[in-house]
């Protein structure tokens, strides 16, 4: 269990055009307080894939005192990868001179993680409903694998309900439907329906 902390704070100060950073924001980026610019040690970090972006959005919020937002991936001590949501808005004084930019960076590591593990759970479920489907259709009405799943997409495209939960709702009613109660075309019916 990680111990590291939600979240930590930064400030860009433009009047001497350097960071600051509160001490959970070095833990959230996986660094300890040294004379080095934290926001080079954290690009250094970050996954080769989002440097480039992350730094053009940053330099453009900076440049135009705009709000911010975003999501990175870093690399921790142990060459992990984690993900770090960004938000940050600028403060002007009375002018409309800018201030400073203000920043919050949040570790989203272990929800990033839940989701995709959720998505794959999903993904698994769906696809199982799916084949069965696709094997009731197969066995009722003699057709091939490509026939069976061009209904189900058919029905998923006239209803705008997604495939997976079609398949999923009739797999359930074939569940408890009797022999000769109903066809596997009007249990896909029902299924599609946008209720």
């Amino acid at each position: 269990m990680s111990t590291r902390p939600a979240f930590g704070e930064c400030v860009y100060d433009y009047a001497t055009q350097t960071w600051w950073w509160s001490d959970d924001m070095y833990a959230v980026a996986g660094l300890t307080r040294s004379d080095a610019d934290p926001s080079e040690l954290l690009f250094k970090r970050m996954h080769e894939d989002d440097r480039d972006t992350i730094a053009e959005t940053l330099s453009a919020a900076l440049e135009a005192g705009a709000p911010i937002s975003g999501q990175y991936r870093l690399y921790d001590g142990d060459d992990r990868v984690r993900s770090i949501a960004f938000v940050g808005d600028a403060d002007r004084d009375a002018d409309g001179q800018l201030l400073r930019m203000r920043g919050l960076a949040f570790d989203v590591t272990g929800v990033v993680e839940e989701l995709a593990n959720a998505a794959v759970a999903a993904a698994t479920t769906n696809r199982a409903a799916i084949e069965q489907v696709k094997g009731a259709l197969r066995f009722a009405y003699g057709l091939d694998d490509a026939a069976a799943f061009g209904i189900l997409s058919r029905y998923s495209q006239a209803s705008n309900v997604k495939l997976g939960v079609i398949a999923q709702r009739a797999v359930e009613r074939l569940g408890t439907a009797k022999a000769g109660d109903v066809s596997v075309i009007q249990v896909i019916e029902e299924a599609a329906s946008p209720t």
